[in-house]
C-alpha cells in the first residue's frame, strides 16, 4: 500500500513541469454544442500543442481512472504546434484516422493565365506537360466588365487559366473539394481530366473550344454573399488523377457571348489529409473551414460524468504529464482554460471545441 501511494506522488509530482501537449477543454454533457464525424453528439475532451514544434501523439494515452492508463491509447497523429484535436468519449472505442481539410491552391494566389481573343497556338493547354512560361501572371478572379477582378482584361469571350502545386504524399490524400464561383460557364481539369463543367455543352470526351460560348447567363455569387458551388470527391477517383510531385488545376471560364456584360473566374482546390504527418498545405480560408471543418473521429471507449470527475493524460513512455479536475456541469458548457494553454480554469456556457479558447470572463456554473 505504502508503495503504491510512492508511485501516485511521484506521478502526481510529474506534472509540475509545464507539459508541450496538455488537456485545454472538456465538455461531459454535448447535446447540441459539437457532433463527431457521423454527427452524433458526444462527450468530448480537447488536446493542445502548447510547444512550439509538432508532436506525434502515438501511443498518448488519456484516462478517467489514474490506475488505469490504458483506457484511450492514441494512434498516429501528427499535431503540430498551437494545434489542437478532439478525442469523443463515448461507449464504443474508434481509432480511425483523423484528418484535416488543406488547401492546396486558392484563387487569392498568382495563376498563369490567357485571355482569348484569338485562337490558342496550343489546345494542350489542360494538360501537365504544357509550357505556360509565355502566358500572363495574376490573382484570381481574372475577369473584366464588373471592376471587382483582382486581375481585369480587355473583353474576351473566354479566360483558361492554369495553377500548379506539389503533393509530397499521394498516400495521405483522403478526398479532394472544389469551389468555384463563375461568370457564366465553366469546364476544369485536374492535370488533364476533367473534373467538372456547367452551362458548357458537350462532355468531358469533347473540349470546348476557345471561342465557345456559355449555353446560359449565370452570376457569379461572391460579390453578391450567395452560395458557390461545392463539389467533392472520394479518395479512390481523385487519387488515380495525382501525381507523386507537380500537379496542375486548369481551368477555363466562358462567357455567354463576345460581349455580354463581364466575365469573372474563382477557384479553390482542398484536399482531405491524413494527419499522419505534418500538413501539406495551409488551412483553408474560414468560409471553406466554416463549412467542411475537419472533424476527428478518435473515441475514447468511456464516457464523461456531467456530475464531475477527474482526467488524466500520459505521453508515450506513459508518465502522467496533464490532469484537470471539473465539478457537475449543466448540459452543453464546458471546462475550459482561460486562454489556450492558461494555467487557469474556467466553467464557460459556449464551448469552443476545436478553435481558440477565450480568455473573457469565467461563468459561474
Amino acid at each position: 500500500m505504502r508503495f503504491y501511494f510512492l508511485l501516485l506522488f511521484i506521478a502526481l509530482q510529474s506534472i509540475n513541469a509545464p507539459a508541450q501537449i496538455i488537456f485545454n477543454e472538456v465538455q461531459p454533457a454535448n447535446v447540441f454544442t459539437y457532433p463527431n464525424g457521423y454527427g452524433e453528439y458526444k462527450d468530448w475532451i480537447e488536446i493542445y500543442n502548447a510547444g512550439g514544434s509538432a508532436v506525434n501523439l502515438q501511443n498518448y494515452k488519456v484516462s478517467d481512472k489514474l490506475t488505469e492508463p490504458n483506457k484511450f491509447i492514441f494512434p498516429s497523429l501528427n499535431l503540430g504546434a498551437g494545434e489542437r484535436t478532439i478525442l469523443f468519449c463515448d461507449d464504443e472505442e474508434s481509432k480511425d484516422l483523423t484528418y484535416s481539410w488543406e488547401m492546396a491552391v486558392m484563387s487569392e494566389e498568382n495563376w498563369k493565365y490567357r485571355a482569348n481573343t484569338t485562337a490558342p497556338p496550343d489546345t494542350n493547354w489542360r494538360n501537365l506537360s504544357f509550357n505556360d512560361a509565355a502566358w500572363n501572371s495574376g490573382n484570381l478572379s481574372v475577369g473584366w466588365g464588373d471592376g471587382d477582378d483582382a486581375t481585369t482584361v480587355s473583353t474576351c469571350i473566354s479566360v483558361y487559366l492554369r495553377k500548379t502545386f506539389t503533393i509530397t504524399d499521394t498516400s495521405r490524400i483522403l478526398g479532394a473539394l472544389l469551389t468555384l464561383d463563375y461568370d457564366d460557364g465553366y469546364a476544369i481539369y485536374l492535370n488533364g481530366v476533367e473534373l467538372s463543367r456547367n452551362y458548357m455543352s458537350g462532355n468531358a470526351a469533347t473540349r470546348p473550344v476557345w471561342n465557345a460560348v456559355s449555353m446560359g447567363s449565370h452570376e457569379a455569387n461572391r460579390y453578391r454573399y450567395k452560395e458557390f458551388d461545392w463539389l467533392e470527391f472520394q479518395s479512390q477517383y481523385i487519387k488515380s488523377l495525382l501525381k507523386p510531385g507537380t500537379n496542375v488545376l486548369a481551368y477555363e471560364v466562358h462567357n455567354a457571348s463576345a460581349t455580354e456584360g463581364d466575365l469573372t473566374s474563382f477557384a479553390w482546390l482542398c484536399f482531405k489529409v491524413a494527419k499522419t504527418g505534418p500538413p501539406m498545405f495551409p488551412a483553408p480560408l474560414a468560409f471553406i473551414s466554416a463549412r467542411y471543418p475537419s472533424p476527428v473521429f478518435c473515441t475514447a471507449g468511456f464516457k464523461l460524468k456531467s456530475t464531475g470527475e477527474s482526467l488524466y493524460l500520459f505521453n508515450a513512455s506513459s508518465s502522467l504529464i496533464d490532469q484537470v479536475t471539473f465539478g457537475s456541469m449543466d448540459f452543453d458548457h464546458a471546462y475550459a482554460r482561460s486562454g489556450d494553454a492558461n494555467a487557469q480554469w474556467c466553467y464557460i456556457a459556449n464551448p469552443t471545441p476545436n478553435a481558440a479558447n477565450s480568455s473573457g470572463t469565467c461563468a459561474t456554473n
